[in-house]
């Protein structure tokens, strides 16, 4: 699922697998301030991850000009209520 931060270029992510009991939430930014607005969290990265409990994992697309953050909670089960704080 796909959600909207109020910017045309940035957006968030997640991604559900039950199976694998496995989620992913991702943050796209793209477009020509993609690398300045990832700067821009990189600064406050060790927040960040501490916030999370979690690394943060980048991936950049120089050819479709976009920079992927995100952070994976794998062995999870999406439908366990009492875990979805986390």
């Amino acid at each position: 699922m796909t959600y909207s931060v109020g910017q045309s270029e940035i957006n968030l992510a997640d991604v559900v697998v039950r199976p694998k009991k496995r989620i992913r939430a991702k943050l796209y930014s793209g477009g020509v301030d993609g690398e300045a607005n990832f700067h821009l969290l990189e600064e406050d990265r060790a927040k960040i991850e501490a916030d999370l409990v979690c690394a943060l994992n980048r991936k950049e697309s120089p050819e479709r000009q976009y920079i992927r953050i995100a952070v994976y909670f794998d062995g999870t089960d999406p439908d366990d209520r009492a875990k979805w704080p986390r």
